[in-house]
């Protein structure tokens, strides 16, 4: 092997070295000086060493024009350029780290089968901004395991339009006690009881006793329902008898019956309605 000793003018330094690394055909044979401007030809490898600092072979040419002609498609080891056909190495993906189309059209959608980032964010909520599906699950009914608006507004009476429990209880009463009651005087001129009934008030209000008798006998038979032993006058018909409460508690309904016509025995069988106004 050969190494190039003769030191030439920087200026033809570039010619030389190309020559010398590529090796070309030339006039000039193998072990004799490097021929300027002309072909030269060896048959071992020229090796081209500086010993000093700096690159050991500097390539100028005119603007647009190549530094360096190969002949052979084969790899270079270990020769660097910092531009690829003009681009620099950022320009390009390393292998490995992109998609070729087929893997890439597999996973994405297709050109305009997807949505930008603004119609994404008009059509749907930002993260945060709306339930999840276990989160709306939890707070709202399932479809159809609730009425719709339609439905609902056929089904019950609208906010307003009817009376809660506490407002129809004021307005019409509350039933505390319904039943029968049946029996007969003791005897000529006698006020006998014949039914007693102890009843739970919710609250302070008025009670009020309600008779209806279906089958007196006697001539005339009287009855008359009172409350704590409290009551008023009856007759053979629909008899009421009111008596306020300051609070709640159990008060006694009882129901009496006499005669005004001195039969021996009086009596009969009728219901009886035990009936709470709250004040």
């Amino acid at each position: 092997m050969k190494t190039l000793t003769r030191v030439v003018r920087q200026q033809f330094l570039g010619p030389i070295a190309l020559l010398i690394v590529v090796g070309g055909v030339a006039t000039a044979a193998t072990g004799q000086n490097f021929k300027l401007g002309l072909l030269n030809t060896e048959d071992k490898k020229s090796i081209l060493r500086n010993t000093g600092n700096g690159p050991a072979l500097d390539l100028q040419v005119k603007a647009g024009q190549a530094p360096l002609t190969v002949s052979s498609n084969k790899v270079v080891p270990k020769l660097n350029a910092s531009l690829l056909q003009g681009k620099v190495a950022s320009a390009f993906a390393a292998a490995g780290s992109s998609y070729t189309k087929a893997e890439s059209d597999g996973k994405y959608a297709l050109d305009a089968a997807a949505y930008t980032k603004a119609q994404s964010d008009a059509k749907y909520a930002l993260t945060g901004a709306g339930y999840t599906k276990t989160q709306s699950d939890a707070k709202y009914a399932l479809t159809g395991a609730a009425y719709t608006k339609a439905e609902s507004d056929a089904n019950y009476a609208a906010a307003g339009s009817s009376y809660t429990k506490a407002q129809s209880d004021e307005r019409y009463g509350q039933i505390l006690f319904s039943g029968t009651f049946s029996g007969s005087t003791g005897g000529t001129g006698a006020d006998t009881t014949i039914f007693t009934q102890s009843v739970n008030l919710p609250s302070a209000g008025m009670v009020k006793v309600l008779i209806f008798v279906t089958t007196p006998s006697g001539t005339t038979p009287i009855f008359v329902p009172k409350i704590d032993g409290v009551g008023g006058s009856g007759g053979t018909s629909f008899v009421e008898n009111g008596n306020g409460r300051a609070s709640s508690g159990a008060v006694e309904v009882t129901v009496h019956v006499s005669d005004s016509g001195g039969d021996s025995v009086v009596g009969g069988a009728g219901n009886i309605l035990v009936v709470f106004f709250p004040v």
